[in-house]
């Protein structure tokens, strides 16, 4: 029996007592392309548009797939209406599932040693295609995509060259006497999710404010649409809400890439106007614009990470009533603290190469993969 895992706040508990009780026959919708994985965002026409991408066009020819997992049997499921002749390549992690997919839906597999120079390999997970062999077609980079272009965030290019700025994370290390230096200072600032829930004790605005996360168009679509104060960046997670809401002159919309399928640390997007690439926290999001924007000197603050033993678990805000516009999450609200190291320590690779610095101005917490600096001390 395969077993569809589709709560993100719940899916490690769920897996965990899968394998507990020996259930190795799953995948989880979770581990698909975010261009799938929502449930008003589902366009079969995706898979064409890839092809489109890396000029597949003989569909004839024998194809191996490699990346044993939803996504990969997706592929094969839409490529079987073409072609009979298409496997996948064995991967030692995923034994006892690709065993069960060959038993019960007949699935080939092969061994990489069996693959040969002329077969096209579409290979979904980024590990696989380190090598420099032509035949291989990276599956699983869709940031050069015509279709999610958006040209209109070329006026951001450098657009602040040299300057410094600061992202504002929403836990409780963040006091309201940072966001007041803040503005005192007239300094160029991002603030994400429910960070207006400060705004009644503040005078402080974002310069920039961004939003990813599907339940944030959901839940709080009355709001986002009346964000005036601010430039706006709003993923394209909701086709919902963009669909049904008409956005100010001050809104943007980026394509937002999330990678979770790949168990792998994402990938970083230089370019917006392609993609900003996911790992759970809007943040990451945040630090690819301010890359494209130029900023030399990005700070974060109130960014904990998690709670004090570490735990993604119910995870606290700046505020009590951080919820109190919408739906109470407070109970289920789960951050992916390992995944977001990951993508971090990617964040941290690229400024360096790019000589951009990245400190972490936050009291306490549990990120320490940028450089400490204490914030009062930046005035």
């Amino acid at each position: 029996m395969v077993l569809a895992v589709s709560s993100h706040l719940y899916i490690q508990s769920m897996e965990k007592i899968l394998k507990d009780n020996n259930v190795v026959s799953y995948v989880d919708i979770y581990n698909l392309p975010s261009e799938l994985y929502y449930p008003d965002n589902i366009d079969i026409s995706f898979f064409s548009s890839i092809f489109e991408l890396y000029n597949v066009k003989d569909y004839n020819t024998k194809i191996i797939i490699y990346g044993t997992g939803l996504f990969g049997f997706l592929l094969y499921e839409y490529l079987s209406r073409r072609n009979n002749d298409i496997c996948f390549i064995e991967e030692d992690n995923c034994y006892q599932l690709s065993k069960w997919m060959e038993k019960t839906y007949g699935v080939r597999y092969i061994k990489k040693s069996e693959t040969t120079s002329d077969d096209k390999i579409l290979s979904v997970k980024k590990k696989f295609c380190t090598s420099s062999e032509k035949n291989i077609i990276p599956f699983y980079k869709f940031e050069n995509l015509k279709r999610y272009e958006r040209n209109d965030l070329r006026k951001y290019k450098d657009i602040h060259h040299g300057k410094r700025c600061f992202i504002i994370g929403n836990g409780p290390s963040l006091h309201m006497e940072d966001l007041d230096i803040l503005w005192s200072n007239h300094e160029i600032c991002f603030g994400v999710n429910n960070i207006w829930v400060g705004f009644r004790n503040t005078k402080w605005r974002p310069t920039y404010y961004v939003a990813a996360d599907p339940t944030m168009f959901e839940s709080y679509s009355h709001i986002l649409t009346e964000f005036k104060e601010s430039e706006c960046f709003f993923s394209d997670v909701s086709p919902n809400f963009l669909k049904t809401n008409v956005l100010s002159s001050n809104m943007n919309v980026y394509h937002a890439i999330h990678q979770n399928y790949m168990q792998e640390p994402p990938d970083f997007s230089e370019d917006i106007t392609k993609a900003v690439f996911g790992c759970g926290s809007v943040i990451y999001d945040c630090l690819q614009i301010a890359y494209y924007m130029g900023f030399t000197q990005i700070y974060l603050i109130g960014m904990d990470c998690g709670n004090s033993d570490g735990s993604g678990w119910k995870i606290k805000h700046f505020v009590d009533d951080y919820e109190r516009f919408g739906e109470d999450k407070s109970e289920t609200y789960y951050l992916d603290v390992d995944r977001m190291f990951k993508a971090f320590y990617v964040a941290k690779n690229i400024a360096e190469k790019n000589n951009i610095e990245v400190y972490n101005a936050t009291r306490g917490g549990n990120l320490e993969i940028f450089r400490r600096v204490d914030f009062r001390s930046l005035f």
